[in-house]
């Protein structure tokens, strides 16, 4: 299991990061290859699948404005959703997933 910490916001019934250090950046290739990870948001534990990349425009009611001017300044246009996984889910892998903390 790995853990790293992002800038998550609940967007729905799915959470929103920025996707920081682009394409390659390892935590974005674990979560992808897992296809699930681990959220803890404010203390609770939410497990997540779907990793979708969407646009500023999309995940922009995710987060306060400060925080988008922050991203745009340091070049961040890309961000991952993931939708909370339906109750009743199980991992179809053998792979450890990725958790991130808020």
């Amino acid at each position: 299991m790995y853990a790293t910490p992002l800038g998550i916001r609940p967007l729905g019934d799915a959470f929103v990061m920025p996707r920081t250090f682009g394409a390659n950046a390892a935590w974005y290739l674990n979560i992808k290859a897992a296809g699930w990870g681990v959220v803890t948001y404010k203390g609770h534990d939410y497990t997540v699948v779907d990793p979708q990349v969407i646009d500023y425009a999309t995940a922009a009611p995710a987060f306060p404005r400060y925080e988008l001017l922050q991203f745009r300044l340091i070049g961040i246009n890309e961000y991952l959703r993931m939708r909370q996984a339906p109750a009743g889910w199980s991992a179809s892998t053998t792979s450890a997933p990725l958790t991130a903390r808020a």
